[in-house]
């Protein structure tokens, strides 16, 4: 299992995938962000929330990945995929959590 993922984390083409995948949320939060729904007070209350539970889990994935820093060190290509999947985590619970927050205050 170990060898299945340093393999994972060692491909060049998973690198290119996660910077897609990374751009394509950031396009989507940028679209809520700068929408008429995310401009009004109710709308920057909610993602200052979900920004605060965001950094929560960048916090808990950089530690994470710093236990692996030996691993995650000895190669750049390695290093770029795991910072990649930090950043992914973030953007999905900061995403996340604004689909959250706007079903429980629309009730």
């Amino acid at each position: 299992m170990g060898t299945l993922i340093y393999n994972f984390f060692n491909n060049y083409n998973i690198v290119i995938f996660h910077r897609i995948f990374n751009f394509a949320l950031f396009i989507i939060f940028c679209i809520y962000f700068f929408s008429k729904e995310g401009r009004d007070e109710r709308g920057r209350k909610i993602i200052g929330t979900a920004s605060f539970y965001a950094s929560i889990s960048l916090i808990v994935t950089l530690n994470i990945v710093g236990l692996f820093s030996n691993t995650v060190r000895s190669n750049i290509v390695i290093f770029t995929n795991a910072m990649c999947l930090v950043f992914i985590v973030f953007e999905l619970v900061e995403l996340i959590a604004i689909c959250i927050l706007r079903k429980s205050k629309k009730m």
